[in-house]
């Protein structure tokens, strides 16, 4: 399916031999100019041409129209060469006009009866019935009228006979099938009552005849598009008011020429287009538009183009506040377009379905011009040997060129889907493409894929019949997966039993690794047919006693008895079971168990070490079976990035770059986008933190300073973006303005993956997020992501009752990106701490953090209750009494002034650090400065002395430069400063200064951090009564003004406490400091929308307004 729709759009071309010497060189110049902008961009090569009236200049006893519309052939065929594709013309099919005035042969108007449709013009009202009988009843009257456009007639007769209206009304509506898209194109003339100068508000359509005539031939089209000469102020009264109220509920866009002045109209529910003349003696009456809908963005954009007779030549046309550069944009699409994309979100509700069954590679790989070819000659009376040949092919490339790409996917099933279920080739590819397309499969789909295990060829051919097989297991998995095909179960669990008996190995270890997901809480099924899933992995298991799955089994289903062996053991049963593996599936599940094991004794699974273990088991798999596993090909790529993310060290950039190339063949298209993604994102955050010479030696910048379309690059590229218009352009080479432009393409390019990709992605799952790392951390796309986890929350909530406890623990990452959502996270909670040990342990920072948010910010809770799930959460995680782990910070703090050894402790580790370096408070710093924090031998040895004793102790002695623990503590002690807030007040602007310099040097988020020490501070002068430092007030505002900081979420309760110290030491400024910070305050829009900067006039009072917020 097309993702992009473009047109050409002329108007008013008026050939007139007499100004021949004129007009030819501009009609010339226009296809030599368009031959020029295609080949600098041959995405605008238009889809069709549209041509708004005006072709000729009328009848003239030197040049008869006949003669005129001889001229416009030859001119329309130069089109159509210039717009066509690999030197082909473009199809006349693509090419769509309407008549104008100028198309009128004035000599046979009948003046009379001319006279008479001016009068009725005039009462419109009263005679608009009368007049839409004509045409509809084809009248004398009628026919009489519309005889003066006959020369106009033979032209598209002979010359356009698709548009050709066999009833002689000379209007049509066509619906074009444009690869999937359909395209409703509807041509009205509103020239058959057009005489001359007193046309102006008295012609007719009649519009209500032809509005239901062009509705009921396109309104089944996707895109509707409507083409007349007049714009609709020129027709009377009551053809004027009805067309402006229908227009809106029949078309998307309605082109038109004749004013000889280009412009676009937007409206809400449609867009008008005008066209300038191709023809015209004043370089303000020419004009020509491309228009290009990005279908995808829902965007689009009108690219508008005029003629300087001085310059002798075509150019772009721009208009002040409009299209400054010669292209109107179009920023919302006045239709809702269906996402392509949507068949790949459709088998991603768990990502982890993105690997189907790869144990088996095909032995064939075919492009998708070979398949395509493949599928259409293919024949059940052909030779049983092109036969064959012709089926094992398309059967073992179908799932991957298919599934995976629903444009072609459309284009197949477009194609296919009248024709009889008879022909097996159909048979088997449309229940593909209705998953390609979204579509809902039925019973019968399965029966009819299923229908190629009655090929006799099959019998003789046991390595085509296992290709059979697996294709068919491949739609097993994905009607698990998805229950929207719930009914089709029943279907899939009486053909198990048929497929284990083709081979029956195969099918047990196909029905293992399906059981084995279900006790991961991959996917679930329902009772009967996870019974029969389990009765063929116990039958695999006891025939494969020492083989991997049977020897994993225990550390997949019983993860926590495992480790009770200790790390070293665990980890050298995998090894030594990764050495046995001998297929995909077997190291899938050897490298699964690594992943549920690992990080139960690491406090978190996305540290470097964690990444590098990982790709190192990964390496000791046989090589011949993880390069052609999509699953291990991404785990690889993405642990490069989350290393990078830990270390922000380039190599890791550098080493995902030359990666990416080697494996991107055998990667998911989804798998691609999101790597992509999350690639883009992580060269942001390089950028960000490093000058233009350091960040010289990415390849972004590379292709950059070539003028290489960006886009294009095999890092960059994929089926979404391939046509983006706002992504197309390259970029100008400017050393100074480098890394901006670098900055504002990433930004566009990661936001139209998150717009088009991840966002529908966490819409349907918020567990999801869970696969995005790095995107999440360009500011611009913060709210885009917290939108869409906050409408999946929001919809699971309200189906809680259906929901795992475990996903309901998985879900509570979430919350640490979404606040003030109490409600929502006690319903979370209280499932979550139904689910079983190995979720609550595995999920226990998040389920920590939302606990505590419970108890010490909602205001709505039963706190007795409350209190039994904190206690449960203890016990099962085993606080204080196992190896400490970073989520105890969240207990021990959740209520400090009930707990006197870690409320002590905290307020003497605050006195500890009182004379840190002052440095260290400074907010903002000068481009390139680095500032390291080193906390005192003394420090270091008080947490060390008290770690037995005080859990939080405890905690800081697993990484001091941990900056959330710091954080924590810092929000600890401003919570439940009620005994002294001044001295609370002030260890606590410490505790967040340490997070934020610890955040700094490892070049993490600090935003919390400093936006909680403004706060802390700013209490701290307020309560203390203690003259502000002016330093303080600068760096604030300084910090203040970066764009990132309006992302946070609570940024306005942060600063109100800073505003109300302005207020109050407003009269001990200078004016120069209150000049200062009046324009800080006004170049940031969001601090001076709060408008909290309400102080007394110094000339009025020497006392400071004490103001209550």
């Amino acid at each position: 399916m097309h993702n992009t729709l473009t047109w050409l759009h002329i108007s008013d071309i008026h050939f007139y031999p007499k100004m021949a010497w004129r007009d030819n060189d501009t009609r010339e110049d226009l296809i030599d100019y368009l031959n020029k902008i295609f080949n600098e961009n041959k995405l605008l090569r238009p889809d069709f041409i549209f041509c708004t009236g005006d072709i000729a200049f009328g009848e003239l006893s030197s040049s008869p129209l006949s003669s005129q519309y001889a001229e416009a052939i030859n001119f329309f065929d130069k089109l159509r060469h210039v717009c066509g594709k690999n030197g082909n013309l473009l199809p006349k099919e693509k090419l769509f006009v309407v008549p104008g005035n100028h198309d009128v042969n004035r000599n046979k108007i009948n003046q009379l009866a001319q006279i008479t449709l001016q009068n009725y013009a005039r009462d419109s009202v009263k005679y608009c019935e009368k007049i839409n009988n004509y045409i509809a009843e084809y009248s004398f009257e009628f026919k009489n009228s519309i005889f003066r456009l006959e020369d106009y007639a033979n032209f598209v007769k002979d010359y356009l006979p698709h548009q050709n209206d066999e009833d002689g009304r000379l209007c049509f509506g066509k619906i074009i099938d444009l690869d999937g898209l359909s395209i409703g194109i509807a041509g009205f003339n509103s020239a058959w009552s057009c005489a001359g100068p007193e046309d102006d508000r008295h012609i007719w359509l009649p519009a209500h005849w032809q509005f239901n005539y062009a509705r009921k031939k396109i309104r089944k089209a996707k895109i509707r598009i409507g083409l007349i000469h007049h714009p609709l102020d020129w027709f009377n009264e009551s053809d004027q008011k009805f067309a402006t109220e229908r227009l809106s509920k029949d078309f998307h866009f309605l082109l038109h020429g004749h004013k000889h002045n280009s412009w676009v109209t937007p409206v809400n529910t449609h867009i008008i287009i005008a066209a300038g003349a191709m023809g015209a003696a004043l370089d303000t009456e020419f004009g020509f538009n491309i228009v290009q809908l990005n279908l995808l963005d829902s965007k689009g954009m009108v690219y508008l183009y005029t003629y300087s007779i001085s310059e002798g030549g075509w150019k772009p046309l721009t208009i002040s506040a409009h299209a400054e550069k010669g292209q109107w944009e179009i920023p919302s699409l006045p239709f809702k377009f269906d996402n392509p994309l949507s068949s790949i979100l459709s088998i991603q509700k768990n990502f982890d379905n993105l690997e189907y069954i790869d144990s088996i590679t095909n032995s064939t790989i075919v492009t998708k011009e070979q398949f395509i070819n493949n599928i259409d000659n293919y024949s059940d009376n052909l030779q049983e040997d092109v036969r064959q040949f012709l089926i094992e092919d398309i059967v073992s490339n179908a799932w991957d060129l298919i599934v995976f790409d629903p444009f072609l996917g459309n284009k197949i099933f477009t194609k296919f889907e009248k024709y009889k279920s008879d022909n097996i080739i159909v048979r088997i590819i449309l229940p593909l493409c209705k998953i390609a397309n979204a579509l809902p499969l039925s019973r019968q789909d399965v029966e009819d894929m299923f229908s190629i295990f009655k090929l006799d060829m099959l019998k003789a051919n046991k390595s085509f019949e296992l290709k059979c097989i697996i294709l068919f297991l491949q739609l097993i998995k994905y009607i698990i997966y998805n229950k929207e095909h719930e009914e089709c179960i029943e279907g899939i669990n009486e053909k198990l039993i048929e497929l284990k008996e083709m081979n029956e190995e195969f099918v047990n270890k196909f029905c293992a690794d399906i059981y084995f997901r279900n006790k991961c809480d991959f996917v679930d099924m329902p009772v009967f047919f996870r019974n029969k899933i389990k009765f063929f992995y116990d039958n695999y298991v006891a025939h494969n006693e020492t083989a991997p799955l049977a020897r994993l089994s225990p550390i997949i289903f019983s993860p926590l008895q495992a480790i009770s062996k200790g790390i070293d053991y665990i980890l050298s049963q995998i090894d030594s079971i990764a050495g046995q593996c001998s297929d995909a599936t077997e190291c899938r599940w050897c490298l699964i168990a690594w992943m549920r094991v690992v990080p139960l004794f690491e406090d978190y699974d996305d540290n470097n070490e964690f990444n590098n273990n990982l790709r190192l088991l990964i390496n000791r798999f046989d090589n011949k079976i993880v390069s052609k596993s999509s699953f291990f090909q991404y785990s690889y790529l993405i642990s490069l990035l989350h290393s990078f993310l830990e270390t922000k060290d380039i190599k890791f950039l550098f080493k995902y770059e030359d990666e990416f190339a080697r494996r991107k063949a055998s990667i998911r298209p989804p798998q691609i986008i999101l790597l992509q993604l999350e690639y883009a994102s992580c060269l942001y955050i390089f950028c960000e933190d490093n000058d233009i010479d350091t960040i010289a030696s990415l390849k972004i910048v590379h292709l950059m300073q070539d003028n290489q379309k960006i886009i294009d690059n095999y890092l960059f590229n994929n089926i979404l973006l391939s046509t983006c218009l706002s992504l197309q352009k390259p970029f100008p080479v400017n050393q100074e303005t480098l890394k901006k432009e670098v900055f504002k393409w990433i930004i566009s390019y990661t936001k139209a993956l998150s717009n088009l990709f991840a966002k529908p992605l966490i819409e349907k799952n918020h567990t999801n997020f869970r696969y995005i790392s790095a995107a999440i951390k360009v500011y611009q796309n913060r709210s885009l992501y917290i939108d869409a986890m906050m409408k999946s929350l929001e919809f699971f909530y309200k189906n809680l009752s259906q929901c795992s406890p475990s996903f309901c623990a998985k879900s509570c990452f979430c919350f640490k990106y979404i606040g003030k959502q109490y409600e929502l996270i006690k319903a979370y909670i209280e499932k979550a701490l139904l689910a079983d040990e190995y979720s609550i342990i595995r999920n226990a920072r998040d389920i920590a953090r939302c606990l505590y948010l419970l108890r010490n910010y909602s205001h709505n809770i039963d706190l007795n209750h409350l209190s039994q799930l904190e206690k449960k959460f203890c016990e099962i995680t085993k606080i204080g009494t196992s190896t400490p782990k970073f989520f105890w910070i969240y207990y021990a703090t959740r209520q400090l002034s009930n707990m006197p050894k870690e409320y002590n402790f905290i307020y003497e580790l605050g006195n500890y650090l009182e004379h840190i370096n002052r440095k260290a408070y400074q907010l903002k710093l000068k481009y390139g400065e680095v500032f390291s924090l080193t906390l005192s031998d003394d420090v270091i040895k008080f947490i060390r002395d008290n770690k037995e004793k005080s859990i939080i102790a405890a905690v800081l002695n697993i990484d001091l430069t941990y900056a959330e623990a710091w954080n924590h503590l810092g929000t600890a002690v401003f919570d439940n400063g009620k005994i002294n807030r001044i001295q609370s007040f002030k260890i606590a602007s410490i505790f967040y200064t340490v997070a934020k310099c610890f955040s700094r040097e490892k070049r993490e988020y600090d935003m919390k951090y400093c936006y909680n020490y403004i706060r802390c501070k700013s209490n701290y002068y307020l309560e203390s009564a203690e003259k502000v430092e002016a330093f303080f007030i600068h760096d604030t505002l300084y910090y203040l003004m970066q764009p990132k900081t309006k992302i946070f979420l609570y940024r306005s309760e942060c600063v109100v406490d800073f505003f109300r110290l302005l207020n109050r030491d407003w009269n001990y400024f200078d004016d120069n400091m209150r000049q200062k910070i009046k324009e800080i305050i006004d170049k940031v829009s969001w601090l001076k929308k709060l408008n909290l900067l309400n102080f007394q006039n110094p000339l009025d009072s020497d006392k400071s307004l004490d103001v209550s917020f």
